[in-house]
């Protein structure tokens, strides 16, 4: 559990694809304070430290007397939107490969004759099977010897990717078995020349969709993993970079992220399921605006919120955000508990 100081002054901060806004809250002279930073795409942690660095100064504060910061960012959602994740592969049920080109087999739009189907997040060449499968009672009708384990991690190895997402029919019943396929292919992997050769050799992640989201139906346990392993070098590379860099400022406060459900998760959380932050930013501003809402005695509101990258929709009543568990980001469907935000591609500056 996190230490969280309940006399330092707290900082909010939002990570967006072009400004990064804060707000201080000196609670021992209970006053408010904000700062704009432009954003840093190549390196998004950067802007926070200097957007830190700014407001502790103007305010005359030293780095100790941070008690927490609460972060919010569009960083994982403006990746899906812009398709610009990492290299994702896909291990699946034999007789399944194409559970992602087939999704729920529905158009974009029933009555438009012109409407073309979506291409697949994963392009079908990184997509391979194997012979593992449980029946609807969750037993073990087909599992991979060990001659066949060995050869996927082969074919796996040629694939180029970062992370590979295993999914196996009715998986969602035996989580605790597919983590051990995911786990013996991933130690089946050969070490890999890293890209560029000049670094380390990498291992590719392999990673269990029913370990991410146990729930029935394939194709969407598919996508929330897909999304998973798709963000999450990105966010890793984010996350450590932003703790690194407000140790060097002397800030010891602890780093809560803001959840896709509008509560908050500990830094090592968020490194572990980053998914869970990829409506981060939206859903701390639907929050605040449902507050407001509450005060300024408005019982139903709607919340619209444009980024530089991505625009945001939600419905609040009564002060409470609504919550769905099923959502879309990207076209891609979300099924995870969340505030029920829309967010498009449609931001002031894409």
């Amino acid at each position: 559990m996190n230490s969280v100081s309940s006399t330092g002054a707290r900082i909010g901060i939002d990570v967006g694809g072009t400004f990064t806004d804060f707000v201080l809250y000196d609670t021992q002279r209970r006053q408010l304070a904000y700062h704009k930073e432009p954003s840093t795409p190549a390196d998004p942690a950067l802007a926070v430290r200097n957007g830190l660095a700014a407001l502790i100064a103007q305010n005359g504060l030293a780095p100790s007397d941070i008690g927490v910061l609460l972060h919010g960012t569009t960083i994982g959602l403006n990746a899906i939107i812009q398709r610009r994740g990492a290299r994702v592969g896909l291990v699946v049920t034999e007789g399944f490969r194409d559970v992602l080109e087939i999704g729920r087999a529905r158009m974009p739009s029933s009555f438009d004759f012109h409407a073309t189907r979506e291409e697949p997040f994963l392009p079908r060449e990184r997509v391979l099977e194997i012979g593992a499968r449980f029946n609807r009672d969750g037993n073990v009708t087909r599992w991979p010897d060990a001659g066949q384990i060995a050869s996927t991690a082969q074919q796996i190895a040629t694939l180029d990717v970062d992370a590979v997402v295993v999914m196996l029919i009715n998986g969602y019943l035996q989580p605790e078995r597919e983590a051990e396929l995911a786990a013996a292919l991933q130690q089946a992997l050969p070490a890999l020349p890293a890209r560029p050769a000049t670094t380390p050799a990498m291992q590719i992640a392999v990673l269990s969709a029913a370990q991410t989201w146990p729930e029935i139906r394939e194709y969407e346990r598919t996508v929330v993993a897909s999304l998973n392993a798709y963000i999450q070098p990105l966010m890793r590379r984010y996350f450590e970079r932003l703790a690194q860099l407000a140790a060097e400022l002397g800030v010891t406060a602890p780093i809560l992220v803001t959840a896709s459900n509008g509560g908050s998760l500990s830094l090592n959380a968020a490194l572990g399921r980053p998914i869970d932050t990829v409506l981060s930013g939206p859903a701390s501003g639907v929050v605040a605006a449902a507050r407001l809402a509450v005060e300024s005695a408005t019982p139903r509101i709607v919340t619209f919120d444009m980024g530089g990258t991505s625009s945001d929709i939600a419905v609040s009543q009564h002060g409470q955000a609504e919550m769905v568990t099923r959502t879309e980001i990207g076209g891609l469907p979300l099924v995870l508990p969340v505030v029920g935000v829309s967010a498009i591609g449609a931001g002031g500056g894409s």
